[in-house]
């Protein structure tokens, strides 16, 4: 399970796929490596087989937050966002302090414009203790694709470069409310 979580973070999808299914046969009831290959399958842009491995992982442990938090996901990837942001509410409401699922929330909201309840959830998201600088990436989008360019550029510098504050810039002009950002991934 470790080396398949370290190929994931390397980005060779296909070695920690391998590695998780060898995983996955050597422990049947364990549900690290379904969620290890439904995470593969997000990073490929394949949610239709990302989410059986979260419900599979879902029925082994009901309880199992990283595996909601991977089927919201594809949900999202999918353009089923009303179904990802019920479950991310739902996750909120037992775990208060998941910032994975506030993150998620956010930008699941951003793909359905609803991009000042978007900002809110992600302002919140990116202020707290250790937020992930994703948080602040996806704000960043939020305002953007909602047309506040000031503010997305501004919290975009404090991460990026010029030129990748630049090419930003002219994708939320560009684009608009028609751009497809991408979702935030879950620490393995």
């Amino acid at each position: 399970l470790s080396l398949g979580d370290a190929l994931l973070t390397a980005t060779a999808y296909d070695e920690a796929k391998v590695t998780y299914e060898q995983a996955a046969l050597r422990d049947k009831t364990g549900v690290a490596a379904l969620i290890g290959l439904g995470r593969v399958a997000l990073r490929q842009h394949r949610p239709q087989e990302a989410e059986p491995q979260f419900q599979a992982a879902l029925a082994l442990s009901p309880a199992n937050i990283a595996a909601r938090n991977g089927i919201a996901v594809a949900y999202d990837f999918e353009g089923r966002h009303a179904e990802a942001e019920a479950l991310y509410r739902d996750m909120l409401r037992e775990h208060p302090d998941n910032n994975t699922a506030r993150i998620n929330l956010g930008l699941s909201l951003a793909f359905q414009d609803r991009y000042s309840e978007s900002v809110d959830t992600l302002l919140d998201a990116s202020s707290a203790p250790n937020a992930p600088v994703e948080a602040r990436h996806n704000l960043a989008l939020a305002y953007g694709m909602g047309g506040n360019i000031g503010a997305a550029e501004e919290i975009a510098r404090i991460d990026l470069n010029a030129t990748a504050v630049q090419g930003n810039t002219e994708f939320y002009r560009e684009y608009g409310t028609h751009a497809l950002p991408v979702v935030v991934k879950e620490k393995p």
